[in-house]
């Protein structure tokens, strides 16, 4: 996964030319709902989709075109990093792919369009689009939690409630929080993340 701003920002910056015979409230909504695997305890292959292209959207409603974009966005992220090979000069950490997503919501946020239409966006989930394997109580949980965290740029503390929300644990967090900060002393790395960014 990408985290959350990134996914969004990136949906924003193709939506106008190549998306928009979809609903962007319900678009982007569904752009953020494929994580919710953690907090559900699910497996990927349950959220996530494989060897997308735009044109396999065309025929899905837009939450589900947004869940799927969730997953190109994951995969041409993936493929980025690795024609760039930046994972043998990054820390080693079994929180590093964790670390570096969250590190690239600080580096792109600024990007991040109009986070006051969020609240309005959040509060009516279109329940009826969604087919995933999730109940209603789960959504009504994982969503708020994405608000949140997209209100402000990420901090430790912000990453500190997501993740712990997410279900994970007091010690896993706080090494994610010290990786992160390695990260963020190697600026080849920002570099990196602006130039996915650009040529998204």
């Amino acid at each position: 996964m990408s985290a959350p701003d990134v996914h969004i920002i990136l949906a924003e910056k193709v939506f106008d030319d190549d998306l928009s015979a979809f609903d962007r409230k319900d678009f982007m909504l569904g752009t953020l709902l494929p994580d919710i695997r953690y907090l559900a305890g699910i497996d990927r292959y349950q959220t996530h989709f494989k060897d997308l292209k735009l044109t396999d959207l065309a025929n899905d409603n837009s939450f589900m075109a947004g869940a799927k974009f969730h997953s190109i966005v994951d995969e041409a992220r993936m493929s980025y990093l690795e024609t760039r090979g930046v994972y043998p000069w990054l820390p080693k950490s079994q929180y590093i792919h964790s670390a570096l997503k969250f590190f690239e919501d600080e580096v792109l946020h600024d990007r991040l369009i109009d986070t006051g239409r969020f609240p309005g966006w959040f509060a009516a989930l279109p329940y009826g689009q969604i087919d995933f394997p999730v109940d209603r109580q789960c959504l009504d949980r994982w969503y708020p939690l994405l608000l949140e965290y997209l209100q402000a740029p990420p901090s430790p503390e912000r990453i500190v409630k997501l993740v712990l929300g997410m279900g994970f644990k007091h010690e896993e967090v706080g090494e994610l929080n010290e990786v992160i900060s390695k990260i963020r002393a190697i600026p080849e790395y920002a570099k990196i993340v602006l130039d996915f960014y650009d040529n998204f």
